[in-house]
């Protein structure tokens, strides 16, 4: 947090990022599509599902520091470095590596492993997948639905 009377602008972005999720692909796979999975364990589970169902691509993300480590984290109330995430000190040390993240990781490495979880690229490659019908889910900044309304329902 800032200081007192100190001016300390946030040069960086913080749009929100979104599960987009397939619907036809959640009915063609017998899963609820007005039921997106609200877990990364049932995320897990549907990913395995749509992928017997037939496609290529369970999920994907993009940005995988920022959404599967700095959001994660975020998300669980967990500390992403000391010193008050960085804002406190130059000395700050990166705290992404305890149990909750380094369990989070395993998940994603165990749906990699299976075919369910797909790297596509560190940017914004899944989007893409997503959009072309690849990957039945992804994660993505909410952007994403003004570049690709046709398929992006908000």
């Amino acid at each position: 947090m800032p200081k007192a009377g100190i001016c300390s602008p946030n040069p960086l972005t913080a749009p929100p990022r979104v599960l987009y999720y397939n619907k036809d692909a959640f009915k063609k796979a017998g899963l609820d599509p007005e039921q997106p999975p609200k877990t990364w364990q049932e995320l897990a589970d549907y990913t395995a599902k749509l992928r017997a169902a037939g496609m290529k691509c369970g999920y994907a993300s993009g940005w995988q520091g920022w959404i599967q480590l700095e959001n994660f984290s975020a998300w669980n109330g967990l500390p992403f470095a000391s010193k008050n995430n960085g804002f406190d000190g130059t000395d700050a040390v990166l705290e992404f590596n305890k149990p909750e993240q380094v369990k989070h990781i395993a998940l994603l490495e165990e749906m990699n492993k299976k075919g369910d979880f797909s790297y596509v690229g560190r940017k914004d490659e899944s989007t893409e997948k997503f959009y072309n019908g690849d990957c039945a889910m992804t994660t993505a900044f909410l952007r994403f639905a003004r570049q690709y309304p046709p398929v992006c329902q908000i």
